[in-house]
Parts: C-alpha cells; structure tokens; sequence
C-alpha cells in the first residue's frame, strides 16, 4: 500500500521537476521491496504514518528520523524524510494532516521545533529501518481519528 502511493504519487509530482526518466523508471515492484526492507528492519531510528480513508484505503504516507542525517544539524534536531498522496487525493487536506502528525511525533521525541531538512536530502529514499506495529504498547499514539481519515503510525 505504501509503495503504490509512493510510486503513484512520485510519478506524477516529479514530472516536470526532474528529467522524465526518473518517474518513468520508477517501479512497484522495486518500491515494495525496499519497503519491506524498511519496515522488517531491526534499528528503531524512525516512523511511517500512512493515511487511510474510509473506503479507498491507503492513499498517502509520511515518514520521520528521530534524529536528522544532516551532518550540520543541532543534536537534538529530527527529519521529515518522506511526504507522499496519491496525487487523486492531493488538495484534501491529506498531506498537511500526515506532516502535523509527523512533526508532533517529533517533537514529542525532544526534537523541539528544530527539523532539519536540507536540500541535498531532498532525492533520498533510503530512509528507515525497523518497523513494529501499530496500536502496541510501544507506539500508543499510533492510531488518531481524523474524521474520514485514520492516521496509523509504524516504528522503525
């Protein structure tokens, strides 16, 4: 479910940025197993939250480093890696929904408003590790209602 979005969505919002190669060449099947190489990891470094809607399933995903990869950034600073909608759901409000849940978890884990994002990060897909399920003791702030839309978060 992740990987389709991520493809979908890439495919369509790259076009135009980048030469028409990179979206044409990306993949479903290389997509889904890097996510389950992402999600089956053991390193508890992030976490995904993906936007289900009632009815249509998972329809866009955003992800999260506990601590940025950014070689400048302060000590305690987090990273937003990943914001993705299927582009038939962009407008919706569905991305400003998964970023403030992404960006509460992060402060929630002492990143205090400090996100580091650089530019030369802005390609990357290699983001994640491990994954535990959601509605676990572990991750009780996994599961939000949002009217139509259920944000379910994973640890990895």
């Amino acid at each position: 479910m992740i990987a389709r979005v991520h493809v979908s969505s890439g495919q369509v919002g790259y076009r135009g940025i980048v030469p028409d190669e990179v979206p044409d060449a990306m993949s479903l099947e290389r997509r889904e197993e890097r996510w389950r190489q992402i999600l089956q990891g053991e390193e508890k470094s992030g976490f995904t939250v993906v936007a289900e809607v009632e009815g249509h399933g998972a329809q866009g995903f955003s992800s999260g480093l506990f601590r940025s990869r950014d070689e400048d950034a302060r000590e305690r600073s987090g990273e937003v890696t990943a914001l993705y909608v299927e582009p038939s759901w962009w407008h919706r409000d569905l991305g400003r929904r998964l970023l403030a849940e992404v960006l509460d978890r992060l402060r929630s884990e002492g990143a205090p408003g400090g996100l580091a994002r650089g530019p030369r990060r802005a390609a990357r897909s290699d983001f994640g590790q491990a994954c535990i399920p959601a509605m676990t003791e572990q991750a009780p702030w996994a599961h939000r209602s949002h009217g139509r839309v259920c944000l379910r978060a994973w640890e990895r």
